[in-house]
Protein backbone atom coordinates (compact mmCIF):
# COMPACT_ATOMS: atom_id res chain seq x y z
CA UNK A 1 0.00 0.00 0.00
CA UNK A 2 1.27 3.46 -0.94
CA UNK A 3 0.53 6.65 0.97
CA UNK A 4 0.94 10.11 -0.59
CA UNK A 5 0.66 13.47 1.18
CA UNK A 6 0.78 16.99 -0.23
CA UNK A 7 -0.21 20.54 0.64
CA UNK A 8 -2.24 22.73 -1.71
CA UNK A 9 -1.57 26.42 -2.33
CA UNK A 10 -3.51 27.27 0.84
CA UNK A 11 -1.38 24.96 2.94
CA UNK A 12 -4.14 22.40 3.46
CA UNK A 13 -2.95 18.81 3.80
CA UNK A 14 -4.29 16.17 1.37
CA UNK A 15 -3.67 12.42 1.38
CA UNK A 16 -4.12 9.61 -1.12
CA UNK A 17 -3.82 5.88 -0.35
CA UNK A 18 -3.67 3.30 -3.12
CA UNK A 19 -2.55 -0.27 -3.77
CA UNK A 20 -0.54 -0.58 -7.02
CA UNK A 21 -0.34 -3.68 -9.13
CA UNK A 22 2.99 -2.38 -10.40
CA UNK A 23 4.81 0.88 -9.70
CA UNK A 24 8.09 1.90 -11.30
CA UNK A 25 9.86 5.25 -11.15
CA UNK A 26 13.26 6.54 -12.24
CA UNK A 27 15.09 9.84 -12.26
CA UNK A 28 18.21 11.42 -13.69
CA UNK A 29 20.06 14.19 -11.87
CA UNK A 30 22.39 16.57 -13.69
CA UNK A 31 24.33 19.39 -12.07
CA UNK A 32 22.73 18.80 -8.69
CA UNK A 33 19.12 19.00 -9.88
CA UNK A 34 16.52 16.74 -11.39
CA UNK A 35 16.71 16.66 -15.18
CA UNK A 36 14.34 13.78 -15.90
CA UNK A 37 11.64 11.89 -14.02
CA UNK A 38 9.55 8.94 -15.22
CA UNK A 39 6.72 7.13 -13.45
CA UNK A 40 4.72 4.12 -14.61
CA UNK A 41 1.77 2.89 -12.51
CA UNK A 42 -0.38 -0.11 -13.41
CA UNK A 43 -3.66 -1.10 -11.74
CA UNK A 44 -3.87 1.47 -8.97
CA UNK A 45 -6.65 0.38 -6.61
CA UNK A 46 -8.20 2.99 -4.31
CA UNK A 47 -11.58 3.80 -2.84
CA UNK A 48 -11.20 7.41 -4.04
CA UNK A 49 -9.50 7.33 -7.44
CA UNK A 50 -8.47 4.13 -9.24
CA UNK A 51 -6.86 3.63 -12.66
CA UNK A 52 -5.66 0.81 -14.89
CA UNK A 53 -2.59 2.74 -16.11
CA UNK A 54 -0.94 6.07 -15.32
CA UNK A 55 2.26 7.49 -16.81
CA UNK A 56 4.14 10.69 -16.02
CA UNK A 57 7.25 11.90 -17.81
CA UNK A 58 9.08 15.16 -17.07
CA UNK A 59 12.40 16.25 -18.54
CA UNK A 60 14.44 19.34 -19.26
CA UNK A 61 14.01 20.21 -22.92
CA UNK A 62 17.38 19.89 -24.70
CA UNK A 63 16.73 22.77 -27.10
CA UNK A 64 14.86 25.50 -25.19
CA UNK A 65 14.48 26.79 -21.61
CA UNK A 66 11.54 24.58 -20.77
CA UNK A 67 10.28 21.38 -19.19
CA UNK A 68 8.67 18.75 -21.40
CA UNK A 69 5.62 17.25 -19.70
CA UNK A 70 3.81 14.14 -20.91
CA UNK A 71 1.11 12.46 -18.84
CA UNK A 72 -1.50 9.80 -19.57
CA UNK A 73 -4.19 7.98 -17.64
CA UNK A 74 -6.51 5.17 -18.71
CA UNK A 75 -9.71 3.77 -17.25
CA UNK A 76 -9.83 6.07 -14.25
CA UNK A 77 -12.64 5.61 -11.73
CA UNK A 78 -13.53 8.61 -9.54
CA UNK A 79 -15.65 7.94 -6.46
CA UNK A 80 -19.10 9.58 -6.61
CA UNK A 81 -18.56 11.32 -3.26
CA UNK A 82 -15.84 13.37 -4.95
CA UNK A 83 -18.55 14.73 -7.25
CA UNK A 84 -16.78 14.22 -10.60
CA UNK A 85 -18.04 16.77 -13.12
CA UNK A 86 -18.86 14.33 -15.93
CA UNK A 87 -19.38 11.07 -14.09
CA UNK A 88 -17.12 8.51 -12.40
CA UNK A 89 -15.54 7.06 -15.55
CA UNK A 90 -12.61 8.85 -17.19
CA UNK A 91 -11.61 6.49 -19.99
CA UNK A 92 -8.60 8.39 -21.29
CA UNK A 93 -6.51 11.43 -20.49
CA UNK A 94 -3.40 12.60 -22.30
CA UNK A 95 -1.47 15.86 -22.23
CA UNK A 96 1.73 16.72 -24.09
CA UNK A 97 3.02 20.16 -23.08
CA UNK A 98 6.03 22.44 -22.72
CA UNK A 99 6.33 24.46 -19.49
CA UNK A 100 8.60 27.49 -19.85
CA UNK A 101 10.84 29.02 -18.66
CA UNK A 102 12.10 25.79 -17.19
CA UNK A 103 14.80 27.54 -15.16
CA UNK A 104 12.02 28.93 -12.96
CA UNK A 105 11.94 25.51 -11.29
CA UNK A 106 15.69 25.05 -10.79
CA UNK A 107 15.56 25.62 -7.03
CA UNK A 108 12.67 23.15 -6.64
CA UNK A 109 14.34 20.54 -8.83
CA UNK A 110 17.48 20.76 -6.70
CA UNK A 111 15.47 20.33 -3.49
CA UNK A 112 15.87 23.90 -2.25
CA UNK A 113 12.34 25.23 -2.78
CA UNK A 114 8.78 23.93 -2.52
CA UNK A 115 6.51 23.72 -5.54
CA UNK A 116 4.35 26.70 -4.54
CA UNK A 117 7.31 29.08 -4.44
CA UNK A 118 8.64 27.64 -7.70
CA UNK A 119 5.25 28.07 -9.39
CA UNK A 120 5.06 31.69 -8.24
CA UNK A 121 8.58 32.30 -9.55
CA UNK A 122 7.47 30.82 -12.87
CA UNK A 123 4.39 33.07 -12.96
CA UNK A 124 6.30 36.28 -12.21
CA UNK A 125 8.71 35.41 -15.02
CA UNK A 126 5.75 35.40 -17.44
CA UNK A 127 5.72 31.62 -17.51
CA UNK A 128 3.43 29.74 -19.82
CA UNK A 129 2.34 26.27 -20.85
CA UNK A 130 2.29 25.36 -24.53
CA UNK A 131 -0.24 22.54 -24.84
CA UNK A 132 0.79 20.56 -27.90
CA UNK A 133 -1.94 17.98 -27.44
CA UNK A 134 -4.79 17.42 -25.00
CA UNK A 135 -7.12 14.42 -25.17
CA UNK A 136 -9.93 13.57 -22.78
CA UNK A 137 -12.76 11.04 -22.78
CA UNK A 138 -14.82 11.50 -19.62
CA UNK A 139 -18.24 9.93 -19.47
CA UNK A 140 -19.91 10.82 -22.76
CA UNK A 141 -17.65 13.82 -23.30
CA UNK A 142 -14.85 13.48 -25.87
CA UNK A 143 -12.30 16.33 -26.31
CA UNK A 144 -9.12 16.84 -28.33
CA UNK A 145 -7.27 20.14 -28.39
CA UNK A 146 -4.18 22.32 -28.14
CA UNK A 147 -3.32 25.87 -27.10
CA UNK A 148 -1.38 28.03 -24.66
CA UNK A 149 -2.10 28.90 -21.04
CA UNK A 150 -0.60 31.03 -18.26
CA UNK A 151 -1.65 32.38 -14.85
CA UNK A 152 -2.46 35.98 -13.93
CA UNK A 153 -1.60 37.88 -10.73
CA UNK A 154 -4.74 36.49 -9.03
CA UNK A 155 -3.66 32.95 -9.98
CA UNK A 156 -6.45 32.64 -12.52
CA UNK A 157 -5.87 30.90 -15.87
CA UNK A 158 -5.37 33.05 -18.95
CA UNK A 159 -4.95 31.95 -22.53
CA UNK A 160 -6.85 29.86 -25.02
CA UNK A 161 -7.42 26.26 -26.08
CA UNK A 162 -8.66 25.22 -29.51
CA UNK A 163 -10.93 22.22 -28.99
CA UNK A 164 -12.79 19.61 -30.99
CA UNK A 165 -15.63 18.37 -28.81
CA UNK A 166 -17.40 15.14 -29.62
CA UNK A 167 -20.87 14.47 -28.20
CA UNK A 168 -21.07 18.12 -27.10
CA UNK A 169 -24.81 17.76 -26.49
CA UNK A 170 -24.03 15.63 -23.41
CA UNK A 171 -21.85 18.46 -22.07
CA UNK A 172 -24.58 21.05 -22.46
CA UNK A 173 -27.31 18.81 -21.08
CA UNK A 174 -25.26 17.93 -17.99
CA UNK A 175 -24.44 21.61 -17.41
CA UNK A 176 -28.14 22.41 -17.59
CA UNK A 177 -29.02 19.65 -15.11
CA UNK A 178 -26.35 20.87 -12.69
CA UNK A 179 -27.60 24.44 -12.89
CA UNK A 180 -24.35 25.72 -14.40
CA UNK A 181 -26.18 27.36 -17.27
CA UNK A 182 -29.20 28.65 -15.38
CA UNK A 183 -30.17 32.10 -14.19
CA UNK A 184 -28.44 34.92 -16.00
CA UNK A 185 -26.53 32.38 -18.11
CA UNK A 186 -29.60 30.49 -19.31
CA UNK A 187 -29.06 31.72 -22.84
CA UNK A 188 -25.58 30.24 -23.05
CA UNK A 189 -26.86 26.67 -23.30
CA UNK A 190 -29.43 27.34 -26.02
CA UNK A 191 -26.99 29.63 -27.83
CA UNK A 192 -24.26 27.00 -27.89
CA UNK A 193 -26.73 24.40 -29.14
CA UNK A 194 -27.94 26.71 -31.92
CA UNK A 195 -24.42 27.69 -33.04
CA UNK A 196 -23.20 24.11 -33.09
CA UNK A 197 -26.20 22.83 -35.01
CA UNK A 198 -26.06 25.70 -37.51
CA UNK A 199 -22.33 25.52 -38.20
CA UNK A 200 -21.62 21.80 -38.06
CA UNK A 201 -24.90 19.94 -38.09
CA UNK A 202 -26.64 17.88 -35.49
CA UNK A 203 -24.39 15.20 -34.01
CA UNK A 204 -21.17 16.43 -35.65
CA UNK A 205 -18.08 17.33 -33.56
CA UNK A 206 -17.91 20.95 -32.47
CA UNK A 207 -14.75 22.94 -33.27
CA UNK A 208 -14.49 25.85 -30.87
CA UNK A 209 -12.13 27.82 -28.64
CA UNK A 210 -12.12 28.01 -24.87
CA UNK A 211 -10.53 31.27 -23.67
CA UNK A 212 -9.71 32.47 -20.15
CA UNK A 213 -9.35 36.09 -19.11
CA UNK A 214 -10.01 38.03 -15.87
CA UNK A 215 -11.59 34.98 -14.26
CA UNK A 216 -14.10 34.61 -17.09
CA UNK A 217 -14.39 31.68 -19.52
CA UNK A 218 -15.32 32.52 -23.11
CA UNK A 219 -16.57 29.91 -25.57
CA UNK A 220 -16.45 30.37 -29.34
Amino acid sequence: KQHVEWHDDRGQLHTYDFLPGMLRASLIANGGKLSRFDLDLVNADSADVAASHVQLHLRQDPNVDGLDLYATAANVYIAPQLKPAFGPSLKRFRVDALVSPGTSFNAALSGGQDWRAAAENWRTRHGGVLVNNLALTWGKLDIDGKGALAVDAQHRPIGSLKLRIGNWRALVQRAQRNGRMGGDNRGLASGLLAIAQHTQGNGMPLDTALSFQNGIVFVG
